[in-house]
């Protein structure tokens, strides 16, 4: 069964072996015929749409979520990363991550200090994180604006006390709880067909239209996000 963190995401509790932790070959073959569903990139979509109403546009995070493929390709290419790395780096930077070749930062383990240059010359990066950075911003005044004795309350009504997190941990308690909160109205629903949870996606027994799902999430939460499918 599964136990809610803080933020209210679902792990796998008191198993030792889980379709949530085993090796992605053993959970599909366990799976088989099944539906996985997951958010396009889910981190930049929630921000977007949690803070549209007060920033306006965020035209590279736009771009970037109109084709999410086209843009990874872009940035590999255009700093000269290796094939399927841009993922990594643009989850990374969503979470917080420092473009620094400093050993002690997670980005230098995976790229060279000549591609973490190149990264930090490209336009498009250097726009990318001044919106990630406004969209932030938005993000833990709205939660300030709303805040009770001093708690950060996420969407899923965890809340934490913001003096004892530092800026990135209240942005990702908010988001995950965003996040949580769209696996909970899926389930709502569908939880009969619930086979497995991810962070920021599920597992059906039958197949349901993404449009579907797209429309009952924008329908209760007011947010409109883009779902993959694939059968296992």
């Amino acid at each position: 069964y599964y136990r809610q963190s803080p933020a209210g995401r679902w792990y796998a509790h008191d198993n030792a072996v889980s379709l949530q932790n085993c090796l992605s070959g053993v959970s599909k073959a366990l799976l088989k015929g099944c539906f996985d569903y997951d958010i396009q990139s889910c981190h930049f979509a929630l921000l977007r749409e949690l803070t549209k109403s007060d920033v306006g546009r965020l035209p590279v995070i736009e771009n970037m979520l109109g084709d999410r493929s086209e843009f990874r390709d872009f940035v590999e290419s255009s700093a000269g990363l290796q094939k399927g790395t841009a993922k990594k780096l643009l989850n990374s930077l969503a979470y917080g991550a420092k473009l620094s070749a400093n050993s002690f930062c997670e980005l230098s383990q995976i790229f060279s200090a000549d591609q973490i240059e190149s990264i930090k010359g490209l336009s498009e990066i250097q726009h990318l994180r001044k919106e990630l950075k406004t969209a932030k911003n938005c993000l833990v005044r709205q939660s300030i604006a709303e805040s009770v004795n001093g708690r950060v309350t996420n969407l899923l009504g965890k809340s934490i006390l913001k003096g004892k997190f530092n800026y990135e941990q209240r942005v990702a308690h908010l988001l995950q709880g965003a996040e949580a909160k769209v696996l909970s109205v899926v389930g709502s629903v569908y939880g009969k067909q619930m086979r497995l949870l991810s962070h920021d996606g599920w597992v059906l027994a039958n197949y349901v239209s993404p449009s579907e799902i797209e429309t009952l999430i924008e329908g209760r939460m007011g947010v409109s996000l883009k779902i993959d499918c694939a059968e296992l």
